[in-house]
């Protein structure tokens, strides 16, 4: 897994079902994940939905999944605008995952662009199957 006791999953994290209004219950200094915010229709109105998670952040962070409209965009439903708050919005396809956007850098590698393949083993551990590289290579 994590290399953490499946325990600490049970115990120490509260579970909530949510499907709406998810700002109301986020923590401003805690983690936060939200899996996943569901839209059907109106999908511009997502951009709006992450500003206010946004603003209830303090020293927090939220962790938003969204589904995409196919494989062949990055962007969850609602378009770039979704990206518009994201200190870093990662886009999945199956066993891939690309960093589309990352505003802070750890170094002075530019990450933006880059991809990374994966297979999950067990439901739980990603296992890389290759070495993180840039989107066109």
């Amino acid at each position: 897994g994590f290399g953490l006791s499946m325990d600490i999953f049970r115990k120490e994290i509260e579970w909530v079902k949510k499907f709406s209004d998810w700002w109301d219950l986020i923590l401003p200094d805690a983690i936060n994940i939200i899996d996943f915010m569901e839209i059907y229709e109106n999908f511009y109105e997502v951009s709006k939905w992450i500003s206010k998670i946004f603003n209830r952040l303090d020293k927090g962070v939220a962790l938003i999944a969204l589904q995409k409209k196919d494989s062949m965009t990055d962007d969850g439903r609602g378009g770039a605008f979704t990206r518009e708050k994201a200190r870093i919005y990662l886009s999945m396809n199956y066993n891939e995952l690309k960093i589309t956007k990352a505003k802070n850098w750890a170094s002075h590698i530019n990450p933006n662009g880059m991809k990374i393949n994966f297979e999950i083993e067990h439901g739980i551990s990603f296992k890389n199957i290759n070495n993180w590289r840039q989107d066109n290579e």
